[in-house]
C-alpha cells in the first residue's frame, strides 16, 4: 500500500472511447510510462505515470 500512495501523486488517468483515439495518443506519447491499460464497454483507460 505504501508503494501505491508514493505513486498517487503522479498517475493520470486518461479516458477514450475508441481504440483509435488510444493507439494515438499511445503513439503520440510513446515516452510516458504506463501503469496499465484497462477495457470496459465503451471506454479505454490509460493510467499512466506524469
Amino acid at each position: 500500500m505504501n508503494l501505491f500512495n508514493s505513486m498517487a501523486d503522479s498517475l493520470q488517468v486518461k479516458i477514450f472511447t475508441n481504440e483509435t483515439e488510444a493507439n494515438q495518443w499511445l503513439k503520440q506519447n510513446g515516452d510516458t510510462p504506463i501503469v496499465d491499460i484497462k477495457f470496459s464497454n465503451d471506454k479505454i483507460l490509460v493510467i499512466y505515470k506524469d
